[in-house]
C-alpha cells in the first residue's frame, strides 16, 4: 500500500469512528464516544504525520511527534495537540459510569 492509500485508510477510520462516537453519544454509552472520538484523533494525527514519513508503533510517540512536527511548528492549533492528549487520559482512565 502507497502513503496516499494508508492516510486514506486512516481518514476513513477517523470519519467512521466519529460516527460510531456519535451513534454512542446519542445512546448514553459514554465510555464508547471517548474512546470513538480518540481513535479518530489519533488516526488523523497518524494519517498528518505519514505526510511527513513517520510512523510510530506506540500511542505515545504519536502523541509526542504530532507535537513536535505540527503543533510546535504552529502547522495546527497546539490546543488541537492538548486535546489528543488529554482525551487519550480519559479514554484510559476507568469508565466512565464509574466517575
Amino acid at each position: 500500500m502507497n502513503k496516499n492509500d494508508e492516510i486514506t485508510k486512516l481518514i476513513n477510520k477517523a470519519e467512521r469512528g466519529i460516527k460510531t462516537a456519535n451513534r454512542n453519544l446519542t445512546d448514553e454509552c459514554y465510555d464508547g464516544a471517548v474512546s470513538r472520538a480518540y481513535y479518530a484523533m489519533f488516526y488523523c494525527a497518524e494519517a498528518l504525520l505519514l505526510t511527513k514519513d513517520l510512523r510510530f508503533s506506540k500511542h505515545s510517540a504519536v502523541h509526542s511527534a504530532f507535537g513536535q512536527y505540527f503543533a510546535k511548528t504552529g502547522e495546527i492549533k497546539k490546543k488541537l495537540h492538548k486535546i489528543l492528549c488529554l482525551t487519550h487520559l480519559i479514554y484510559a482512565a476507568e469508565p466512565i459510569t464509574n466517575i
